[in-house]
């Protein structure tokens, strides 16, 4: 024998030892136990001449430990594992090497997986050492150290403090090695004398080698449920050590699944009320960072007295949705205090609105006592139930959460506090709707444009990708609703838009049909919106382009105007190419009444005839809203009526395809034109007393019918006028003037008497009198005689 192992392989609490060579070809392990070891209490495993640097550890992490033995012959290694049997020949891998003498063997975890690699060394033929990297699948993978023949092994640790551990290699010829992390290709040679049978263990925990080892104490008897108080510990703590306590208890005298879990304490701290019980146990988990320098834990205490508790139970941890109550029950147990009342408040981290209410969970809680604090009066070693509500506000964002402390203060015994912990957490919904599935029409090379919607109907904001797939080699553009292109926030090479919860953001697809597309063509696009949050969330819409005819022409406006007769009138007009290519519009003109006209361009230049046609035209005008203005220069006749309207059409047409037309409409509206004339003038003689009559007429020369009024001015006779009959004139149109009534346009005539009467007078004194006529259309506009 050249080695053993000592550890507690079967965790009874007692040490057993392996021995390498019990014979040549076996390996036996001798139990411990509460009376030693016994020859009979032993079991065989076969090995191949195993003699040296056996090590036992924790190899497949089931908290068993496994027994690693380098055998002399053979060229393989043993690893037995154990089971809930312990160890049998069956149950056993093989791990190839060199042939060669395999001695050492050195175990820790070198890569930092959680897994313990194996360090094979040897001698004689064997002049490499080989390192099996361990996972969760076994040791798949090896590497190669050039070591030299090792006689006795090797050893493993953190020689440098780097903070990774490095491999030592005991060499049988004039140099050992240190090889170091990462590579374990660099090295560094010490000079030695053929050092050999050199023997190792690695400093750290038998399981997993690392630094630190638990100590569990025995179970503590209290005779009776008791509160347990503070704990305290005496320690000496070197540079780079430490001790972490943990205390459980339970009702039962050996733990089982009725005692709590491990609470992790601090010294000086409270053992919460919740352990109180008949039994308790500790551990220590005594931690160091360099082997040279240890952790010393010297005593331990823990104070204890009657179990008299004020209980608010049970935590929780739950989840709702923004705007949405949640219950939960909490249960106030008083344990031995007396008739009490118990002030029921709480802390917490947000602005969330809680509420405190009877077991109904309607009837809120009251403040028995006049503190201001809501209560529960209860009897001794009773439970009274209440309901604490919680209500997120509405804008809430999924994963947030409301940290809340429930506490209850005895009024019997202030120093009685004991808290409900109560976590709830805003559910995080994925929810994105992107709309509405349009169908669209345009010409060929006329971009047409949809303005979506992305909806978010989720409980966080979002940003949605945007991708599109079409049949269609046409131009696809995605703007947002300023006219700007979609750009990548998330870096991930779709263009995207943040949407805040249960909001909307509006972006515009611009489609760029080919100029060559053919009339009824039609461009299908599924566009999608894919939720960052949670990709299997997406929703898309249909975008339907349709290719309608091959473009237009547009003439326009429709006018109105006015104009008096002898007059040119003008209209500007402006043609209006939607087509994809240049083209020549030809124009015509067509009236009711048959007005003389003319068409010129802006500059008042007679248009002319270029595509030889015999219609007149407007060359070259742009494609895809190319527009040029020209005039229309329409004569009125100067025999119209007034009011006369005329409906004008200029028809605008495609040079290249007659069947696209177009037209404007303008109506001409004749105005009126007034001109009165009264004729002639006349003298005449008499004596005093007589009477005399004059005749005139009166002629309307405008275009539209007239009411003549007639005024003398100036007469010192006396004077009328009168009808051609010699009656009186009257005002017919109450304007406070005699009148000759409607008088017809264009010449209409009628004929009037201007009666004098000769009162006192001198021999060859003259009277000179003025007549005047006046327009009713125009007042303006008047003669004379």
């Amino acid at each position: 024998m050249k080695s053993n192992f000592v550890a507690d392989l079967n965790k009874d609490g007692y040490l057993d030892i392996v021995i390498d060579c019990y014979d040549r070809g076996t390996t036996a392990i001798y139990w411990g136990s509460e009376s030693g070891y016994n020859p009979s209490n032993i079991t065989f495993l076969p090995n191949n001449w195993a003699v040296h640097n056996i090590e036992v550890g924790d190899v497949n992490k089931d908290n068993w430990l496994d027994i690693c033995l380098p055998n002399v012959n053979g060229g393989t290694n043993y690893i037995y594992w154990v089971s809930s049997n312990g160890y049998s020949p069956s149950n056993c891998s093989y791990l190839s090497c060199e042939p060669g003498i395999a001695q050492g063997l050195s175990v820790a975890d070198l890569d930092k997986n959680e897994y313990l690699d194996l360090v094979f060394t040897g001698f004689n033929n064997m002049n490499v050492s080989y390192i099996y990297w361990g996972s969760n699948s076994g040791f798949n993978t090896r590497d190669t150290l050039f070591t030299g023949p090792c006689f006795g092994g090797s050893s493993i640790a953190d020689f440098n403090q780097d903070g990774s551990l490095d491999i030592f290699c005991n060499s049988h010829t004039n140099f050992s090695y240190f090889f170091w992390v990462p590579s374990f290709t660099t090295n560094t040679a010490l000079p030695v004398s053929y050092d050999h049978y050199g023997m190792f263990r690695e400093i750290g925990n038998v399981y997993n080698r690392k630094y630190y080892e638990d100590y569990i104490s025995s179970v503590f008897d209290a005779g009776e449920e008791v509160n347990w108080g503070i704990i305290y510990w005496d320690d000496s703590l070197p540079s780079g050590t430490s001790i972490h306590f943990f205390v459980r208890s339970g009702d039962t005298p050996n733990p089982d699944n009725s005692w709590s879990i491990w609470d992790s304490l601090g010294k000086g701290e409270e053992i919460p009320d919740s352990l109180n019980s008949r039994y308790l146990q500790y551990q220590a988990r005594l931690k160091y960072t360099n082997p040279a320098y240890l952790p010393y834990l010297y005593e331990v205490r823990i104070d204890y007295g009657p179990s008299t508790r004020l209980i608010l139970e049970p935590n929780y941890a739950d989840s709702t949705l923004p705007a949405y109550r949640i219950d939960y029950n909490i249960r106030v147990m008083n344990m031995g205090i007396g008739l009490d009342t118990v002030d029921l408040r709480y802390q917490h981290n947000t602005n969330w609105q809680i509420g405190l209410f009877d077991s109904t969970g309607m009837n809120p809680l009251i403040d028995h006592n006049n503190n201001s604090i809501p209560d529960v009066i209860i009897n001794i070693n009773d439970t009274i139930l209440i309901v604490l509500s919680v209500i997120p506000p509405g804008n809430a964002q999924g994963g947030e959460v409301d940290s809340l402390r429930h506490i209850g203060n005895s009024n019997i015994n202030p120093l009685l506090v004991d808290t409900a912990y109560i976590a709830t957490r805003i559910r995080r919904v994925v929810g994105i709707l992107v709309e509405p599935d349009q169908v669209g029409y345009t010409i060929a090379g006329v971009p047409k444009s949809y303005d979506l919607w992305v909806y978010n109907q989720g409980t966080n904001r979002d940003t949605v990708d945007l991708y599109y797939q079409h049949n269609k080699p046409w131009g696809i553009v995605l703007l947002d609703s300023s006219g700007l292109p979609l750009t990548d926030h998330n870096n991930n090479g779709f263009v995207d838009l943040w949407v805040s919860s249960l909001d909307s953001t509006r972006f515009r697809l611009v489609v760029y049909s080919q100029d060559t597309a053919s009339n009824g063509v039609a461009d299908i696009l599924i566009l999608m919106g894919r939720s960052t949050l949670n990709p299997v969330v997406r929703d898309s819409v249909r975008v339907i382009t349709i290719i309608w005819g091959m473009g237009s022409i547009i003439i326009f406006p429709d006018q109105n105007a006015n104009g008096l007769p002898g007059n040119w009138v003008n209209f500007l007009i402006t043609a209006r190419n939607n087509q994809n290519f240049v083209d020549t519009i030809d124009l015509r003109y067509i009236d009711r009444l048959g007005y003389s006209y003319q068409f010129l361009d802006s500059t008042n230049n007679p248009l002319t005839d270029h595509n030889n046609n015999c219609l007149v035209d407007l060359p070259g005008i742009g494609s895809s809203g190319g527009e040029i203005d020209f005039n229309l220069r329409v004569l009125v006749p100067s025999n119209i009526p007034a009011g006369t309207g005329d409906t004008i059409f200029v028809y605008g047409y495609s040079g290249r395809d007659t069947v696209l037309r177009d037209s404007s409409i303008n109506i001409l509206t004749v105005g009126t034109f007034a001109q009165v004339r009264i004729e002639p003038n006349q003298g005449d003689s008499g004596a005093v007393g007589d009477s005399i009559d004059y005749l005139l007429w009166s002629e309307n020369l405008g275009n539209a019918s007239d009411v003549i009024d007639l005024v003398v001015i100036n007469g010192a006779f006396g004077y009328s006028l009168r009808d051609k009959d010699g009656n009186l004139l009257i005002d017919t149109d109450g304007d406070g003037m005699r009148d000759l009534g409607v008088v017809n346009p264009f010449g209409g005539c009628e004929s009037l008497l201007v009666r004098v009467r000769i009162l006192q007078a001198d021999s060859g004194e003259v009277d000179t009198v003025v007549v005047w006529i006046i327009s009713f259309v125009q007042i303006l506009v008047w003669n004379m005689i």
